[in-house]
């Protein structure tokens, strides 16, 4: 069967089975008892069409399957997300100082951001179903020592900072990776659907969370829920990944020129810094959405329910900004960064004018939100674009780093300036001048990029040869 011809099937064609030619593929009939059946160069044409109708559903199933199992295993990496509810009950029941309980969520985030790098290359070796077992068996390991082992800082910076942030890092790139390879055509908006389950974990994870609290349960049972069922879903989600026939092990295909060398390429630089500062102005205003809610000085009525609407819409904003930026990738590539940057930097300041208005206060937190989590796509799918395939795997982790000081700087200065000033102002206009300084950078080095864009974009086309 040649290269392609499973997608050009004629279902209307008349069955060579059957001596009633208004008798088509898509009909129906029995053509068993026919007359004249038995002569097999009249049954060949006929079995070769149903052969590539199955071949062609197979592979549309498999595709969307993968897609499927690809969102699963980011919702429950994305439970991190949620940490704010185990944070509030280990301050307030277990004696953990907020500090405390902010350097475990910062560990989770930075190993996270390094060990991605290690999983990319377990990746390139042993493929996505191996990569993410192995980072589902950790992840729910971690969570179920917490839960029982001695509830103690170092224990849980330890357990859930260190192993279960090295299981997020393993288990991360293996949906993006194998998704993109499926979709080719559409790297954007699959690494959006992608991306978007680790956004809507935390929606998902937050509100299970606060059930179990809110029925008298305690954190131990949230780390052994946790544990059991996100760590077993991740497990049986990466049974369903694999790589195309064709592209059995990225390991096995060539490297291409422009990801040889890649950290002194301008290019590498662009994104790295822009998903830096884009993502630590985005951390920035989600650790401090209630406090800002209460420092801009609502009145009473509204002031009570503003903290917990603010954190409501940064998170749907974040989840949702996954899959819009994604969509908005595929249509305008070129403008994508430097728009997300301009809209975080106005929407940023936006905030200073706010205190009179909550509605606007809380779409301009919806905004940041939207912003913050187009970063973790946009950047992804340029990495694609710009260094070709393979990129996700090979070059992206490295970038990804960036994040993980991004998680570590931004919050770390926004409640420095806090300490230092007594309200949310200075926090608030660093939000705004961390994205503009990126997109100032971004501009100037996208200006030496112009070459490194046409080696890309051949390499790309070899790619997608090989997958067709």
């Amino acid at each position: 069967m040649g290269r392609g011809t499973w997608l050009t099937i004629d279902l209307r064609r008349p069955c060579p089975l059957s001596r009633d030619r208004g008798s088509t593929l898509l009909s129906g009939r029995d053509h068993a008892s026919s007359p004249g059946v038995g002569r097999l160069d009249e049954m060949l044409p006929c079995l070769v069409h149903w052969v590539r109708i199955a071949e062609f559903w197979r592979n549309v199933m498999k595709r969307y399957g993968i897609l499927a199992a690809s969102v699963v295993i980011q919702l429950v990496l994305g439970s991190v997300y949620a940490w704010s509810t185990i944070a509030q009950e280990l301050t307030s029941l277990h004696g953990f100082a907020a500090w405390q309980t902010q350097f475990i969520y910062g560990m989770i985030i930075f190993v996270f951001s390094v060990s991605l790098i290690l999983g990319g290359r377990l990746f390139r070796k042993r493929g996505p179903r191996y990569t993410a077992t192995w980072g589902g068996i950790l992840f729910g390991s971690s969570y179920l020592l917490a839960a029982v082992l001695p509830l103690e800082p170092l224990v849980l910076i330890f357990l859930l900072g260190g192993l279960s942030g090295f299981s997020i890092g393993l288990g991360y790139a293996c949906p993006l990776s194998t998704g993109v390879a499926w979709f080719p055509k559409h790297k954007g908006l699959v690494t959006g659907v992608a991306v978007f389950g680790f956004g809507g974990g935390a929606i998902l994870a937050n509100q299970v969370y606060v059930q179990i609290l809110a029925s008298g349960g305690s954190v131990q049972q949230i780390f052994l829920l946790t544990g059991a069922i996100g760590g077993g879903l991740v497990v049986l989600s990466a049974q369903v990944l694999a790589l195309p026939d064709k592209v059995r092990s990225l390991s096995s295909t060539a490297v291409p020129a422009i990801q040889q060398g890649f950290l002194k390429s301008p290019s590498f630089w662009r994104l790295a810094l822009g998903l830096g500062l884009g993502s630590a102005s985005g951390l920035l205003l989600i650790g401090r959405a209630a406090g800002i809610a209460v420092d801009l000085g609502f009145a009473e009525s509204a002031a009570a329910a503003l903290p917990a609407m603010a954190v409501a819409a940064v998170s749907v904003g974040n989840a949702s900004g996954r899959l819009f930026w994604g969509w908005l990738n595929d249509r305008i590539p070129g403008l994508t960064i430097p728009l997300s940057l301009g809209l975080a930097t106005l929407s940023a300041l936006g905030l200073l004018l706010a205190g009179t208005s909550p509605v606007l206060f809380i779409i301009l937190m919806a905004m940041s939100g939207l912003l913050f989590g187009g970063s973790l796509v946009v950047y992804a799918a340029h990495s694609e674009l710009v260094f070709g395939q393979g990129a996700l795997a090979r070059v992206y982790p490295f970038i990804f780093m960036f994040y993980g000081a991004a998680a570590i700087i931004g919050p770390s200065l926004g409640g420095v300036m806090y300490d230092v000033t007594g309200n949310s102002t200075g926090p608030i206009i660093l939000a705004a001048a961390l994205p503009f300084a990126g997109l100032i950078m971004t501009t100037v080095l996208r200006r030496f990029e112009s070459t490194e864009v046409n080696q890309a974009a051949t390499a790309e086309e070899q790619g997608s040869q090989a997958l067709a």
